[in-house]
């Protein structure tokens, strides 16, 4: 049996390939735990302590629905179904040399990479952006927990901190949700310009129960009034005057 050295099998642009999609699977995964850990110093509050935190609790639940649904997608939805289908090629008996087993792997890592979005710049920006927001977030949350006592703070009324902290939650959510919205927006318009079906499962996950598409609806309807009121207003002061 004659073996070939594995930097012909498998030249650099498929290791980064692999790399890529091992790399941005492991991302999430670990945001996702980063995220977890950030609660753990919180999860014993009651009361008004508790009310003071249920916003950040609420934006905490929405950033883990959405690492969980994109860690399964990638994980359950994505990889094991190629790689599957992958090995049952292979193993077909229709494959008679290495060039063949080649093109069939490199079919999977062009699959895995379009599925993932990762194949996609506006995709995979924005993918990073919410991954971003959902590290800041925790980050956030790790400092203001170890700059003092929150229950104590709470019992003492100490307004001005917790407006503060009330704010940049809110922040966090703004931008959280309307990252969120470009990228369900930008997944729905790929999935009918490509009629890529596995790629929309994504968007189900996320919008189970429709909840970003009526935001989704408004935000157009309401850019949608906006251009006609620019436009009538534009119109008015291109108007000839009357003599």
């Amino acid at each position: 049996m004659c073996l070939r050295p594995v930097c012909i099998a498998f030249d650099n642009i498929k290791k980064q390939c692999q790399n890529y999609i091992f790399n941005f699977e492991i991302a999430a995964i670990l945001t996702h735990i980063f995220l977890s850990i950030s609660f753990q110093s919180t999860r014993f509050y009651s009361g008004a302590t508790f009310a003071h935190l249920s916003a950040s609790f609420a934006l905490r639940q929405k950033m883990l629905n959405f690492l969980q649904n994109l860690e399964y997608y990638m994980t359950f939805e994505v990889l094991e179904p190629n790689w599957e289908g992958m090995i049952a090629k292979i193993r077909s008996g229709r494959v008679s040399n290495v060039d063949q087993v080649l093109e069939i792997h490199s079919d999977f890592l062009t699959t895995c990479l379009n599925d993932c979005m990762l194949a996609s710049p506006q995709l995979l920006a924005t993918v990073k952006k919410l991954l971003g927001v959902c590290v800041d977030f925790a980050d956030f949350l790790r400092d203001f927990a170890g700059g003092g006592d929150l229950a104590a703070e709470a019992a003492a009324g100490d307004a001005r901190k917790m407006e503060s902290f009330h704010q940049d939650v809110a922040r966090f959510d703004l931008q959280f949700s309307s990252v969120l919205l470009s990228l369900l927006d930008r997944v729905a318009q790929m999935g009918r310009d490509n009629y890529n079906e596995r790629v929309l499962n994504i968007l189900n996950r996320l919008d189970f129960n429709g909840f970003y598409t009526r935001a989704l609806d408004q935000f157009g309807s309401s850019r949608e009034g906006t251009l006609t009121g620019e436009e009538a207003a534009t119109a008015e002061e291109e108007e000839p005057e009357e003599y």
